[in-house]
């Protein structure tokens, strides 16, 4: 995806995952802030795009991280910091 692409689907937006365990996660976008709650761990912080990355800049002790976002037709596709790939859910 193109970074406009990539902001123009994510912007403003809300997404639902699960995970190869089972675990379900939450990614908001609003703005120029970001939420990610996943299991247990809620975290949040600023998110901008680089290439057809979405990188996050997060409150300590969360590192930065960039992670890569892919389109399979319509559905919208993030790669975890983990390695993961998981399909997002619109909400």
């Amino acid at each position: 995806l193109a970074p406009d692409e990539i902001k123009q689907r994510v912007s403003d937006q809300t997404f639902t995952y699960k995970s190869a365990t089972g675990h379900a996660g939450r990614l908001q976008f609003k703005g120029e802030y970001a939420w990610v709650n996943f299991a247990d761990f809620n975290i949040n912080g600023k998110w901008r795009v680089e290439g057809s990355a979405v990188c996050f800049v997060m409150r300590a002790p969360t590192p930065d991280a960039c992670t890569e976002f892919r389109a399979v037709g319509d559905a919208l596709h993030m790669k975890r910091i983990t390695g993961e790939v998981v399909r997002l859910d619109s909400k």
